[in-house]
């Protein structure tokens, strides 16, 4: 069968981006965040020297810079073609405390109190409780369950109006991951940050790719090479 032709955007789907364009998603991943949210988590918790958990793990980005210090991380992934190319890319950046798994968010192969964090950040669509639950099962008392994601109206970052074509709406909606962990007696964090993507060009091919044609269009037109983010952390100490 032919291979079908690149779209100019996948507007917003990013169970094809994960299956079909997983080099895409990882360049996007890499681009530059300040603050850096992996370097302030590890800050924030204290997660230097720990065990951790990496649940959704993608294409290793998130893995590999928790990597940077601590103990060991194992990330855990579903889809085929991101875990294929966290393997490749831990091949050649010859990290050697990680390691990956394939396995479901939901139902996570570990004993339980078996690390010392579990994280997930901007896990795809899962069970939400559930997979807090599985987190909890797994890590030791005293330690951390994490899960940092966008906040609700910035799904595109400041452009989300524009990916949209609705006035942004900060509203936390029902059965939505921010409204379960508050329901599971979790805390919550904000952090701002900027994304620098440095040309054009490359917001288009990554951010404008992913997310829509019209947004594509606002890029250019305005030339745009910044996404400004607000991002929500959820967390809990295991008791």
């Amino acid at each position: 069968m032919a291979k079908q032709p690149t779209p100019e955007s996948l507007e917003g789907r990013w169970d094809i981006l994960y299956r079909d364009y997983p080099e895409v998603y990882d360049e996007f991943a890499r681009i530059p965040k300040d603050p850096e949210f992996v370097g302030f988590i590890m800050d924030r918790f204290a997660l230097k020297e720990k065990w951790i958990l990496d649940v959704g793990s993608g294409t290793g980005d998130s893995t590999f810079k928790l990597a940077t210090q601590a103990g060991f991380v194992l990330g855990i992934e579903i889809e085929d073609a991101m875990m294929s190319q966290a393997v490749a890319n831990a091949r050649t950046s010859r990290v050697r405390n990680v390691a990956f798994l394939a396995a479901n968010a939901e139902d996570l192969p570990l004993a339980d109190n078996s690390v010392d964090a579990a994280l997930a950040i901007t896990l795809a669509a899962c069970d939400t409780a559930r997979a807090a639950a599985e987190m909890e099962r797994v890590v030791r008392s005293g330690g951390l369950v994490l899960r940092g994601d966008v906040a609700p109206g910035w799904y595109g970052g400041h452009l989300e109006p524009i990916i949209t074509g609705q006035p942004r709406d900060e509203t936390v909606p029902p059965g939505s991951v921010g409204d379960v962990h508050a329901r599971l007696g979790y805390e919550s964090l904000d952090v701002y940050m900027t994304q620098d993507y440095r040309t054009i060009e490359k917001a288009i091919r990554t951010y404008g790719f992913i997310h829509s044609k019209r947004v594509i269009d606002h890029i250019r037109a305005n030339g745009v090479t910044t996404i400004r983010w607000k991002f929500r952390i959820w967390f809990k100490t295991v008791s």
